[in-house]
């Protein structure tokens, strides 16, 4: 499998934001698939969790510019099972709450939103900010190597934590005429695509050109071996089959000379059946040159000679 991952979210990185409220909705996206609200003292707060320390690093930088306010690294804490170490950073202090409803991540009511929060966002700038923030924070990519011969393996997924979420971002990318799939594992709902052309055009519509090109070079490298096996298959299977018929022929001819002789059939069947037994390993088309006919005429004559041979094991029998 190759990992895109890595690649596309650093291209991610590197394009930036529109303006300062499309850097919004894509902070407001990390925090909901990169972190979670807290409550400490009675204020409310958040905190992002992230493996990828380059991926915080970035989003830290887009929410000072943004509020003017610090993240601090609260804990680091080691995940045995992706061997990783997990960056916690968090900010609960006043003027968080203010700074949460305008993120869209709280209503008026201090409730937690489930959901992206469409009214928020309306422009198709904060929006595709918001679908690069998920991704920078919950997304990853995978295809199979181009020495695979699977035809599966292409992969890029969002992973939620809460389903009204997973759906609601799902109608998120259907607004960009974006199709996408959706299950749940292991306590998570996962938003996905999972065929070449998805991938490709989602890759085009996020404008991750570098990624893009690689993505097609990778992919046109083993859609070609792939055309490779299948032909070198089929031209395998094509010489098995070719090499049965020339087995029954012959068996057949013999049969008719054992039976009466070849010098009873007529010439230009006894031509071709000589020149079946003398060249066993050929296809019609050599045997053909060598007669000085068409491959249509032998054909006929082999035909007329399986007949002779039926009929003789019909006689004898």
């Amino acid at each position: 499998m190759i990992n895109f991952t890595s690649e596309l979210k650093k291209e991610l990185m590197g394009q930036g934001f529109p303006d300062a409220d499309a850097a919004k909705a894509a902070f407001s996206a990390f925090i909901c698939t990169s972190g979670n609200l807290v409550v400490r003292d009675g204020k409310i707060g958040f905190q992002l969790v992230s493996e990828t320390e380059l991926n915080v690093e970035y989003m830290l930088g887009i929410f000072e510019n943004s509020f003017t306010l610090p993240l601090q690294l609260s804990n680091v804490v080691f995940d045995p099972f992706s061997g990783r170490e997990r960056f916690v950073f968090e900010c609960v202090r006043e003027g968080t709450e203010t700074i949460l409803t305008d993120l869209g991540l709280l209503d008026d009511d201090k409730r937690e939103r489930n959901g992206v929060p469409f009214t928020l966002f309306q422009r198709d700038e904060e929006r595709i900010s918001y679908i690069k923030g998920a991704f920078l924070g919950c997304g990853s990519c995978t295809i199979p190597s181009s020495a695979s011969d699977s035809r599966t393996g292409y992969h890029l997924e969002f992973v939620f934590s809460r389903r009204e979420y997973a759906e609601s971002f799902s109608e998120l990318l259907l607004s960009f005429d974006i199709l996408s799939k959706m299950i749940e594992r292991k306590g998570s709902v996962i938003v996905y695509m999972q065929s070449m052309d998805a991938i490709s055009d989602f890759l085009h519509f996020l404008g991750a050109n570098q990624t893009l090109e690689r993505f097609e070079k990778i992919t046109s490298e083993r859609e070609k071996n792939n055309v490779d096996t299948r032909y070198n298959n089929c031209l395998l299977n094509n010489l098995d089959k070719s090499a049965g018929v020339s087995i029954r022929q012959c068996r057949e001819i013999r049969l008719i000379d054992e039976k009466i002789g070849l010098n009873e059939l007529e010439r230009e069947l006894r031509d071709a059946a000589n020149m079946r037994l003398a060249f066993p390993s050929e296809n019609y088309q050599q045997l053909a040159d060598r007669l000085g006919i068409t491959k249509s005429s032998l054909s006929r004559r082999m035909a007329r000679l399986k007949e002779i041979a039926k009929k003789l094991v019909e006689t004898y029998d």
